[in-house]
């Protein structure tokens, strides 16, 4: 892979565990521990759903950086969007890069 191609800034998010003042109930919250990282971009196809809370709209790309330590439970932003990370692919071997396959959910309230 030519490094060049790793040419958007994305944030990576390690999600921090919390718990809630005076309850036992322990949260997951990011935020904390963000990481910025350039990465290769290569979107993915766009599906849509209507359901009752509204227009629900799937979309799913894929992000080439650098070989980090991280696993599916952190999340990728990019241009004020949050992506779920589903899966991670070592890419050239020797740790040099890896691929996050991500997927975006965002809903749209048709309801006034």
């Amino acid at each position: 892979m030519n490094p060049g191609e790793l040419d958007r800034l994305i944030v990576l998010q390690e999600p921090t565990e919390s718990q809630k003042s005076g309850n036992y109930e322990v949260v997951n919250a990011y935020g904390a521990k963000d990481v910025n990282v350039w990465a290769k971009i290569e979107f993915g196809e766009e599906s849509e759903q209507l359901t009752d809370e509204g227009l629900q709209v799937y979309s799913r790309a894929d992000f080439t950086i650098r070989f980090k330590r991280i696993n599916e439970n952190w999340r990728v932003k990019y241009d004020n969007k949050t992506y779920n990370i589903n899966s991670i692919k070592p890419i050239e071997g020797r740790r040099n890069y890896i691929e996050l396959n991500c997927e975006s959910t965002s809903i749209t309230n048709f309801k006034t």
